[in-house]
């Protein structure tokens, strides 16, 4: 094989292993002098050139997704071209090119406002009720706490015998209770802040007595329920009263669920749990937390007409009630907040008083 040597146009010398051809000068192509009107399309072109620039990048901006153009990954700078479209006047449009860091970025949408508490949206309401009495937000919170309590039980009735229900009275309590509970914890008191299933043990009376009972947990709710019926039945008997109530017979299991389940928890849950705990946070004392709870315990179990009567059998009732009140709002006092403790004395002694009514006792002392 012959090696042949050739002289570049540069003048830089090469070898090669085969025949290389000579590189031919390509002639040059002479072109006439641009006329006036070339020269004009020219210029125009040249004036042209940023403004359809400026355009094709704000449309194809306008018609990108998500707004921009190109993306790349964080840290890589790209040189994005836009378009290389010549013009029609002789005169071609520079690549257009674009830094993705430099393009505009949306910011991403803000998440839908969520709906305020419902504690700030009764705010303006709950202040100036403060300022109309000339008590402390806490007070209104306990008085409104009432009120709605007694609402939504009369609404849970309304509901109750619109539908029919055999087991009225059990639905109906039930109904208003979780209703009240579920608009406590609406505007910010949950439940476990204020119906504690647990004693506190700061709280508890430091009397030996009631530290057993803490001890002893709510099964000691039974003796508390027979020792007071000791006691009415006692006081009763020496004053002539006739305290031992109307004959009636055991009621049927949905009657009985609501005086022995329903009415115990939902009293309790409220009267005691609640509206003690409201009063002392709103800064009274026990002494009237206590009273204010058992007053109003009475004045709800007493039907209204009865007491605007002023019978003797409505104000016996009411004395009793009163009586009941103030000895579980004690009991609970005093045992460091135990709902379950005054739970199970409400229910005992509910039992204790439908066994009577159904035993048909006469005057004498069953016990």
């Amino acid at each position: 094989m012959r090696h042949r040597r050739f002289q570049a146009d540069d003048g830089v010398g090469l070898q090669g292993v085969s025949k290389f051809p000579r590189p031919q000068a390509v002639p040059e192509q002479t072109s006439s002098p641009p006329s006036k009107k070339g020269l004009r399309s020219g210029r125009i072109a040249e004036f042209m050139q940023p403004i359809i620039g400026a355009l094709v990048i704000g449309v194809q901006a306008s018609w990108s997704p998500s707004g921009v153009l190109h993306s790349a990954p964080q840290g890589v700078r790209r040189r994005t071209p836009l378009t290389d479209s010549p013009l029609r006047h002789g005169s071609a449009l520079p690549l257009l090119l674009i830094d993705d860091d430099d393009l505009p970025v949306r910011p991403p949408k803000a998440p839908p406002p969520s709906m305020p508490p419902l504690r700030e949206l009764f705010a303006p309401t709950r202040a100036a009720a403060a300022n109309l009495f000339q008590v402390t937000p806490a007070w209104v919170d306990a008085g409104l706490g009432s009120i709605a309590f007694v609402l939504l039980n009369a609404a849970a009735i309304a509901v109750t015998q619109a539908a029919g229900l055999e087991a009225e009275g059990a639905v109906y309590r039930l109904l208003g209770l979780v209703a009240f509970v579920a608009l406590q914890a609406a505007i910010g008191l949950p439940p476990q802040e204020w119906a504690r299933l647990r004693a506190d043990p700061a709280r508890v009376d430091s009397s030996p007595f009631f530290q057993i009972t803490y001890l002893g947990g709510p099964g000691a709710g039974v003796t508390f329920a027979f020792g007071f019926g000791i006691a009415i039945a006692l006081a009763a008997q020496l004053l002539g009263i006739d305290w031992v109530p109307a004959p009636r017979p055991w009621p049927e299991l949905p009657q009985a669920v609501e005086l022995l389940l329903i009415a115990p928890l939902a009293d309790e849950a409220f009267f005691r749990a609640f509206l003690i705990s409201a009063i002392e946070r709103a800064g009274g004392s026990a002494t009237m937390a206590l009273l204010a709870s058992a007053v109003a315990y009475a004045a709800y179990q007493v039907p209204v007409r009865e007491l605007l009567l002023l019978s003797e059998q409505a104000s016996l009732a009411l004395l009793l009630f009163q009586l009941l009140g103030l000895f579980l709002g004690v009991l609970y006092q005093r045992s460091g907040g135990s709902l379950p403790l005054v739970f199970v004395s409400h229910a005992t002694f509910n039992a204790l008083v439908t066994a009577l009514r159904a035993a048909q006792v006469g005057s004498t002392l069953p016990f």
